[in-house]
């Protein structure tokens, strides 16, 4: 799979599209294939998007990469998650053959969210 850097090189002029893509809130599979008809460049995959529980950005991404054969962009955010994890998920992501990730710090946590959760930034 091609790497965003790769893409960017091989054609300097050139635009590219990537194409959002949210992971749904639960488990089955067949809640992942409307990723199956996005027609971009890349699709890039979203980490837990409005602070809600969903399917881990790395393996909807390796789903995606594996069913499509597109190139995927995976999203993970610091307020969720530790160095040791973030540096876990990269080692899996590595393993997987994905190339492109953004890290962000995420959405803030809303006063009633402080009450049960804490952000992480590590």
């Amino acid at each position: 799979m091609t790497s965003v850097v790769e893409r960017r090189s091989q054609n300097p002029d050139s635009v590219f599209f990537a194409c959002d893509f949210s992971p749904p809130r639960g488990a089955d599979p067949k809640l992942l294939s409307p990723a199956l008809s996005l027609t971009a460049d890349f699709i890039s995959v979203a980490y837990n998007p409005g602070r809600s529980v969903r399917i881990n950005s790395v393996l909807a991404a390796d789903w995606i990469q594996q069913k499509t054969q597109s190139d995927v962009i995976f999203s993970l955010s610091t307020r969720d998650i530790n160095k040791i994890g973030l540096q876990s998920l990269l080692l899996g992501a590595q393993l997987a053959g994905l190339k492109n990730v953004v890290v962000v710090k995420g959405d803030n946590l809303s006063s009633s969210e402080l009450s049960m959760t804490k952000s992480v930034h590590d």
